[in-house]
């Protein structure tokens, strides 16, 4: 009997209520994947106090003016990167399937969701360098799901208040 190969997904929660029906969702999603087969690897991005911030105070030798892409480039390339951010680019390159998991607020992702996008997705790690742009990139050929929620105060599903909207 031939076997399945292993199949390995990374569940990136944002959302700062751990009681929320967002994170209710996320877990389910833990529990869903792990029974289809896969091995989960869940990271809460609030839980774990993740810094947003992409900055130039992550490469110590960056150049000026500060070029993030190509910090990003020339620290993969060195073995430099960041410890944290190192971490989770192994983990995301591992999986055969990244889940996103967060609330829409103001028609996007949480900040901090973006900020992990900004720091993990490196250039050179993921993309460039490398790995090419698109049909060469290091996750070529995986699959992404986005699991969101969405929900409001009961006047906004009546568009924006004013003189014409409820008030």
């Amino acid at each position: 009997m031939p076997t399945t190969p292993a199949r390995s997904a990374l569940i990136v929660h944002a959302h700062a209520e751990p009681d929320s029906f967002s994170s209710a969702q996320a877990a389910t999603a833990v529990r869903a994947l792990g029974e289809a087969g896969y091995t989960v690897d869940h990271l809460d991005l609030y839980a774990e106090g993740w810094a947003p911030v992409l900055d130039r105070d992550e490469f110590p030798s960056a150049s000026v003016p500060f070029k993030p892409q190509a910090e990003q480039l020339r620290a993969v390339k060195d073995g430099t990167l960041d410890a944290v951010v190192r971490s989770h680019l192994d983990r995301l390159l591992t999986a055969d399937l990244l889940v996103l998991s967060f609330p829409l607020w103001w028609f996007s992702m949480p900040a901090v969701l973006k900020g992990w996008v900004d720091r993990v997705f490196a250039m050179g790690g993921v993309f460039g360098g490398d790995h090419g742009l698109f049909d060469e990139a290091a996750l070529t050929g995986r699959r992404a799901v986005l699991l969101l929620t969405t929900g409001g105060s009961t006047w906004l599903s009546g568009g924006v208040p004013g003189p014409s909207g409820p008030g």
